[in-house]
């Protein structure tokens, strides 16, 4: 299954601080798609397709707080969700192998 298009958004409670989360078209974080900045919680980034992302220079005090990363397979924070938990360690994470956000 392909999705031309997708959203993130990361969701809970924080103060205001940021985190970055880069998109790969690749499974395995490979060939760079986009890169965010977020620091607005609870708000939906439109992005391009993708298959798997990499979380860094997470504001430490996100962690703790039981946020997430939700992706979604359709713009505007639609369609099928995937999360993913906070992590520092730059593993590469994404949706289920065949299956493109």
């Amino acid at each position: 299954m392909r999705f031309t298009f997708a959203s993130v958004l990361l969701f809970g409670f924080a103060a205001a601080n940021t985190l970055k989360i880069s998109l790969f078209a690749g499974q395995d974080c490979t060939s760079p798609t986009q890169t965010y900045t977020i620091g607005n919680l609870n708000q939906c980034h439109n992005t391009r397709s993708f298959g798997s992302l990499r979380q860094s220079k997470i504001a430490q005090t996100f962690f703790g707080q039981g946020l997430r990363i939700r992706t979604y397979s359709e713009p505007d924070c639609q369609g099928i969700p995937w999360e993913s938990q906070l992590s520092d360690n730059l593993v590469c994470d994404g949706p289920t192998p065949g299956q493109l956000f």
